[in-house]
């Protein structure tokens, strides 16, 4: 069975296709930033934390979501009925 060996040793061609990077566009010009890790936290004030069922007086918790989650919205506009 082969050893698996880093992309830096490697010669050869990538099986398949990698992921485009994930990017989110910067105000104000025309730059964009690459994404690589979306820090979170959770239970990060006290309203919050009642409305999953704690008291509100846990600290906060942090966790990840991975770049590709990311939705851009360029401009919210709001339909009034």
């Amino acid at each position: 069975m082969p050893i698996a060996t880093s992309a830096a040793s490697t010669k050869g061609q990538l099986l398949f296709a990698a992921p485009a990077p994930v990017t989110i566009p910067v105000t104000g010009c025309s730059a964009l930033f690459p994404v690589h890790r979306v820090y979170c936290v959770g239970r990060n004030y006290e309203d919050h934390a009642k409305e999953m069922g704690f008291t509100g007086r846990e600290p906060p918790f942090f966790f990840m979501k991975p770049a590709d989650g990311l939705l851009v919205v360029e401009e919210l506009s709001l339909i009034h009925i």
